[in-house]
């Protein structure tokens, strides 16, 4: 938040900058009116399929290809040992 502060008075000492913010989530018209900007360019994008795993889920695919491994806690203590 501080930093788009900083951008706003610095977009208006120096004109000649020009920002360019890329966002999926971003509401352009907030934007534009924040930065005094008269207009934004708007590309669509491309919509990916997205997995949802969990880490119990993890734990158990894990335990049936390591059979040492006992619970989620063994995966994340044998993973920060290195």
């Amino acid at each position: 938040d501080f930093l788009l502060i900083i951008l706003r008075r610095l977009l208006r000492r120096r004109p000649e900058l020009k920002l360019v913010v890329m966002s999926a989530t971003l509401q352009a018209s907030l934007f534009c009116d924040y930065f005094d900007a008269p207009d934004a360019i708007s590309i669509p994008g491309r919509l990916h399929p997205v997995d949802v795993n969990y880490l119990e889920e993890a734990a158990r695919f894990v335990k049936q290809h390591v059979p040492e491994a006992r619970s989620a806690t063994d995966l994340l203590r044998r993973a920060e040992k290195g």
